[in-house]
């Protein structure tokens, strides 16, 4: 087993041992459509990764979806729209 995929079961058992939170998943978001530097991510890479961490913390936090994000050209982070909340029902 090479080095990356020892480091992938470790992660992994953590998680099932309660032990830390299941991350987001980028190393699939390879090639210039998803990185302009092949290392940094661009517009839809940054999209995309915005997307998973929101659904990571929904599903560690059992967060309800009442929130509207936004990305503009100028601002390529995603952004609460105004007046967005999140609610939580933590068991």
């Amino acid at each position: 087993m090479n080095k990356q995929a020892n480091i992938l079961v470790g992660q992994k058992k953590l998680v099932e041992q309660k032990l830390a939170f299941e991350g987001l998943a980028t190393d699939d978001l390879v090639g210039a459509k998803y990185r302009h530097d092949s290392v940094h991510f661009g517009q839809l890479g940054l999209e995309i990764h915005g997307q998973r961490r929101l659904d990571v913390i929904k599903n560690c936090f059992h967060f309800e979806p009442l929130v509207e994000f936004f990305v503009s050209p100028h601002n390529p982070f995603p952004t609460l729209k105004k007046g967005s909340i999140l609610k939580t029902s933590i068991p």
